[in-house]
């Protein structure tokens, strides 16, 4: 069966001797050796299989070392379990947890930094607070004052304005009569000169004036 493409030999009795029949399935690309006596040597007859993608050596005799050498043998090979990129995924994922662990430890002794401020702080802002309150009763205060003496001046600004108003009517009034005694006046001296003009043409005419 020179096309077969997969085998499933797990759980049998086979050892590295029936690995022999394998070499002419020159298309395998699937074995699984899962529970059998197979081991290192096993995996050395396996190399010729230029087209095995995956090959399940659990509970096997198998060892890192022959895993390594076979998957040298075979590029793009895929072994389960494969120790050593089982190793090195948890070095990496150990690597990650590490730095994770560094990072939450910063973290930690940075928040227990700034909660051993807050006492501190607090009182800080509460000293503020007392101030800035302080502050604005005082300016309350102010406020208030010079709101009395705004309502005071605008009394004032009343009692002038109104004396304005009162001074105006009176000199609109004074104006009114000063016109009448100006007309009064000009009346008085034009009866006047008539008055003069008069007596002057009768002494004229020889009357006498007394």
């Amino acid at each position: 069966m020179t096309n077969l493409r997969k085998l499933h030999l797990e759980k049998t009795a086979i050892t590295d001797a029936a690995l022999d029949h394998l070499a002419g399935l020159s298309n395998l690309e699937y074995l699984n050796v899962y529970g059998t006596a197979v081991t290192d040597a096993g995996l050395a007859k396996l190399k010729g299989l230029a087209k095995l993608k995956r090959l399940y050596v659990w509970q096997t005799k198998a060892t890192e070392a022959g895993i390594d050498g076979l998957k040298q043998a075979l590029s793009g090979l895929e072994v389960v379990p494969d120790p050593g990129r089982e190793r090195q995924s948890a070095g990496q994922a150990w690597q990650r947890a590490a730095a994770a662990l560094a990072e939450a430890t910063t973290a930690l002794e940075k928040a227990k930094q700034e909660a051993g401020d807050l006492p501190g702080r607090a009182e800080a802002l509460k000293k503020t607070a007392e101030e800035t309150k302080k502050k604005a009763d005082q300016l309350k205060q102010q406020l208030d004052q010079a709101n009395q003496k705004a309502a005071q001046l605008k009394k004032q600004v009343d009692k002038i304005t109104q004396a304005a108003t009162a001074a105006q009517q009176a000199s609109d009034q004074a104006s009114g009569v000063k016109a009448k005694l100006d007309q009064a006046q000009a009346a008085f001296n034009h009866l006047k000169k008539l008055s003069d003009e008069t007596r002057e043409r009768y002494q004229a005419l020889g009357g006498k004036v007394d």
